[in-house]
């Protein structure tokens, strides 16, 4: 009776076991990745809208006056920000690994210019696993280095970096919900963008960042807050299309 009590007792803690232990210890990019997939691929929502309180602070540490941006992201590859009275026609679209510009409603100016970071706040549950590892290695991001840390209190895995250096381009990701909390890359000047994604919510079968700080060499720059996200929104047809601009938009005054 006591053996079959302890083999009883042997199952129960194993049924009891977390999921991601039964899934095998998460030590790569790639194990990463395939548990997100996992625990999202088909529930993730596909696009999302915000609109977008911005703060400035000019090098004395001096907020500017908040201004109002509206946004739209669809995963897994484009991002579109309006800012300020829809009125002025002034935007700026990312389409697959192009941005698109306007001012008063015309287009100044096209570049290469892809949103790498689209990837792992959404854009990987609509891509292959391999076509991600490309992705994150076309970005700037060593998939080979990969380490366990905390941040802000919380167990976060990064990808991108080893322990201590906060300089490399990185992701770093909640552990218990895979969702990006923090994101570090060198910009065109050499210097180092140290974004911060924080207050967090479970919709729409994910997750979606509330406040998003942003340091450059460590001084705060920007500080942006979201509200009214929608995670089921109606997109206008061809919102992402550059040809189709100023037709119409998914924001509506009340």
């Amino acid at each position: 009776m006591k053996k079959h009590f302890t083999i009883l007792s042997l199952l129960l803690i194993l049924s009891l076991t977390p999921f991601a232990h039964s899934q095998g210890k998460i030590n790569s990019t790639k194990r990463l990745l395939k548990a997100m997939k996992k625990r999202y691929d088909g529930k993730w929502f596909k696009a999302f809208t915000f609109i977008q309180k911005t703060i400035r602070y000019n090098a004395q540490g001096q907020p500017s006056t908040p201004a109002i941006w509206y946004e739209a992201i669809r995963y897994p590859n484009q991002f579109r920000i309006d800012i300020g009275d829809l009125k002025n026609g002034k935007s700026v679209i990312f389409d697959a690994d192009s941005a698109y510009s306007f001012k008063q409603g015309k287009l100044t100016n096209t570049r290469y210019d892809p949103q790498h970071f689209l990837l792992m706040k959404g854009g990987l549950y609509y891509y292959s696993l391999k076509k991600c590892l490309r992705i994150l290695t076309k970005g700037g991001y060593n998939t080979d280095l990969f380490h366990a840390n905390t941040y802000n209190g919380r167990p976060v895995y990064v990808i991108g970096a080893k322990k201590g250096d906060l300089k490399t381009p990185q992701f770093w990701l909640d552990q218990t919900h895979f969702y990006v909390v923090r994101r570090i890359r060198a910009t065109r000047s050499a210097k180092v963008l140290d974004v911060q994604y924080t207050k967090h919510q479970a919709t729409g079968g994910g997750w979606v960042e509330q406040k998003v700080s942003f340091e450059l060499n460590g001084r705060l720059v920007q500080v942006e807050e979201y509200t009214n996200i929608d995670t089921s929104p109606k997109l206008p047809k061809g919102f992402f299309d550059p040809t189709q601009f100023g037709k119409s938009h998914w924001y509506k005054e009340q």
